[in-house]
C-alpha cells in the first residue's frame, strides 16, 4: 500500500500529486485509471484514507532518480532565451482555489531547478575522475588498483541519471470539464492563429509622460513597445492534453493560457496561477505617428508631422516638416485584482479585436462554474 494525495482544484478537474510529478486520473472514488508517464495504472484503495494499492497495466516503469541537492544559486533551465526573463511575478497573487495546485507546480520546477545544477556538478565531477583515471594508468598504479575506474564508472551512471531525469521528469495534467467547452476553445484558438499572423507584436513595457505626442504615444503618454512573438506551446516542464497559448513577456512573467487558468512563470522561476474568472481583458484602439515601418495589415487613419502642435496642425515654424503616417493600433490588457497587468500591441486592428471578442466569449464559461 502507498499514499497519495489529490486535489479537486474546481469541477472536473482533479491533480494526483506524488513524489515523481502529477499525473491524470479518470474514473470514481476507490477504482480508477492513472495515465502518466510510467504508463497506464488500475487504483484500487479505501475514499477517505489515502491508502490504496495500484497495477501497472501497460508497459511503462517508474523511473528512479540520485539525490538532488539543494542550491541558492539557480541557472536557467527552460528553452526559452534568458534574457526575456526580466522581472519576477511577485504582484502577482495566485488564485484561492488553485493555491495548491500552485504549491505543487513550484516543487516540481524547483526540483527540476536543482536537478539542472546537480548536472553542472555531475559533468565536472566526470571530468575530474576521468583524468584521474586516465592518471592512474599512466603510472601504472590504475592497472593494479581498480577503484580508479570504479570511480569514473559511477559517476558516468550518475550523470546518465540525472540526464534522464530531466528528459523525462515532467508534470502532466489531463484537464477535463463538466462544462462543454470544446467549440469556444475551437474559436478561440482560431482567433490566436490570426492573432499570430499580425505583422507586428508588440509588449508594452512602459508607459512614461510625454508632452509631444510622437511615433509611439497614447494620450500624453509615451509607449515603449519590445517586439515579442506568440505561439502554441507549453513550458518545458510540463505536459497535458491541451496545447497552451502562449504570450511572450519582456518585461515580466511569461503567460500560458490553458483552458482552465493561466499559468504565470518568470525569469527567478516563480510560478503563479489565476482562474478566469479573476482576469478582465480590455481592448483598446490606439492611434499614433508611426516613426518606423508602417505594417502592411496596419490601419491608416490619417497624415501627422514630424513637428505639429497640440491640436495635430503642422508647426509652421519648421520649413521642412515632414508628413508622417497616422496609425490606428489594437491593443489588449489582461488585469486581475490578483496583481496581473500586461498589455500587448498588435498591428492587425481586427485580428486583436476578434481575438479579445473570442477570449471574452470563453472566460465568460467560467463565470458561473
Amino acid at each position: 500500500m502507498k499514499f497519495r494525495k489529490r486535489i479537486r482544484v474546481f469541477p472536473g478537474f482533479t491533480v494526483n500529486l506524488s513524489r515523481s510529478g502529477i499525473s491524470s486520473t479518470v474514473g470514481i472514488p476507490g477504482l480508477s485509471l492513472n495515465l502518466s508517464k510510467n504508463g497506464t495504472a488500475l487504483n484500487t484503495g479505501i475514499p477517505g484514507t489515502g491508502l490504496y494499492d495500484r497495477q501497472y497495466l501497460g508497459k511503462g516503469q517508474k523511473k528512479s532518480t540520485s539525490e538532488i541537492k539543494n542550491s541558492d544559486t539557480r541557472t536557467n533551465v527552460f528553452t526559452n532565451n534568458p534574457s526575456s526573463w526580466l522581472s519576477s511575478t511577485d504582484l502577482i497573487q495566485t488564485s484561492c482555489t488553485l493555491q495548491e495546485f500552485c504549491t505543487e507546480i513550484q516543487t516540481a520546477v524547483d526540483e527540476r531547478i536543482d536537478a539542472q545544477q546537480t548536472l553542472a556538478r555531475l559533468k565536472k565531477d566526470v571530468r575530474k575522475k576521468k583524468n584521474i583515471h586516465i592518471l592512474s594508468r599512466i603510472f601504472l598504479i590504475g592497472w593494479f588498483i581498480p577503484t580508479f575506474k570504479q570511480q569514473y564508472e559511477l559517476a558516468i551512471e550518475d550523470l546518465k541519471e540525472c540526464e534522464t531525469f530531466l528528459q523525462e521528469d515532467k508534470i502532466s495534467i489531463d484537464l477535463q470539464s463538466e462544462v462543454d467547452i470544446s467549440s469556444f476553445d475551437k474559436k478561440l484558438r482560431m482567433a490566436f492563429d490570426e492573432l499570430c499572423s499580425s505583422h507586428f507584436i508588440w509588449d508594452i513595457t512602459t508607459f512614461t509622460d510625454n508632452e509631444n505626442q510622437n511615433a509611439n504615444s497614447r494620450g500624453n503618454k509615451k509607449v515603449e513597445r519590445k517586439p515579442i512573438t506568440l505561439d502554441q506551446k507549453e513550458p518545458p516542464f510540463l505536459t497535458s492534453n491541451h496545447t497552451c497559448l502562449h504570450f511572450q513577456n519582456i518585461n515580466g512573467g511569461h503567460l500560458y493560457f490553458y483552458p482552465h487558468f493561466l499559468l504565470i512563470i518568470d525569469d527567478i522561476y516563480e510560478v503563479k496561477l489565476l482562474q478566469y474568472q479573476d482576469i478582465q481583458a480590455q481592448f483598446l484602439e490606439a492611434t499614433a505617428r508611426e516613426m518606423e515601418v508602417v505594417a502592411p495589415d496596419a490601419k491608416i487613419s490619417g497624415v501627422g508631422y514630424l513637428y505639429e502642435r497640440k491640436n495635430g496642425q503642422p508647426d509652421l515654424r519648421y520649413k521642412h516638416n515632414q508628413e508622417i503616417p497616422k496609425i490606428t493600433y489594437g491593443m489588449i490588457k489582461f488585469s486581475s485584482s490578483k496583481g496581473l497587468d500586461e498589455t500587448y500591441k498588435f498591428s492587425a486592428l481586427d485580428k486583436a479585436r476578434s481575438f479579445h471578442q473570442a477570449f471574452q466569449d470563453y472566460c465568460s464559461l467560467f463565470s458561473t462554474t
